[in-house]
């Protein structure tokens, strides 16, 4: 929530915008940017059950709405929007390339781009960018410098990336609560999960943290604007 609200500040998201918050889930950023900053939100996502979800959970609130899409193709006119937003999904498209064009085509002039995502600088452990830790999107994340050159590339003009180290260690933190709790489950016969798996996760919450502290791993919020050139 904290990155939502920040993203939302640094595209300078008011009541009279239309964003598109792509990759929305079940809702949570569309309707807390709308509520925050008063601006009309249409969340997509991919499945048609997460935007469902989303309207269900959004009852009563006017100012949201919500439709099944792809990032690759997205179902809206050319320069429909006046922001958009995506929070840990580029990093996720197999075509960023293709999914950076399709903001710019539905971006109006000047408009803006705010992401939430996950930066690799420099190398990390193989073991973080397995299939076991897709869920942070590390997998298919980008440096700064590679998503300043994709963003420039297709039709934006990077504004900038703000660091969040510390947002990004209260992150793993709370993944370490949650796998002790897991652990005294376990160890009570409370809930039955193998002990080896549990390891291998700590194990990668370590190598996660150690990345972090060394500024090789993070989330990062990037600001880009549709070139009006």
């Amino acid at each position: 929530m904290v990155l939502s609200s920040r993203v939302g500040q640094q595209i300078g998201a008011h009541d009279s915008d239309l964003i598109l918050d792509v990759g929305c889930g079940v809702g949570t950023t569309s309707r807390l940017l709308s509520e925050q900053f008063g601006c009309r939100v249409v969340g997509m996502d991919v499945s048609s059950a997460n935007a469902g979800d989303a309207l269900r959970r959004s009852k009563g609130n006017d100012r949201v709405s919500f439709l099944a899409g792809d990032g690759h193709g997205i179902p809206a006119s050319d320069k429909s929007f006046d922001g958009a937003v995506l929070e840990c999904v580029l990093s996720t498209f197999q075509d960023k390339r293709a999914a950076a064009r399709e903001l710019a085509r539905v971006l109006k002039e000047r408009g803006r781009l705010g992401m939430s995502d996950v930066i690799v600088e420099g190398e990390i452990p193989e073991e973080l960018r397995s299939p076991l830790v897709d869920a942070f999107c590390v997998g298919g994340a980008l440096s700064s410098s590679e998503y300043r050159g994709l963003l420039e590339q297709t039709g934006f003009r990077f504004v900038g990336v703000e660091k969040r180290k510390q947002d990004t260690l209260d992150f793993l933190e709370q993944i370490r609560r949650q796998l002790f709790v897991a652990r005294m489950l376990v160890g009570v016969h409370k809930l039955v999960l193998d002990s080896q798996d549990l390891d291998y996760v700590g194990r990668l919450l370590s190598l996660a943290k150690e990345a972090v502290k060394e500024d090789r791993l993070g989330y990062a919020v990037l600001i880009a604007v549709k070139d009006g050139q």
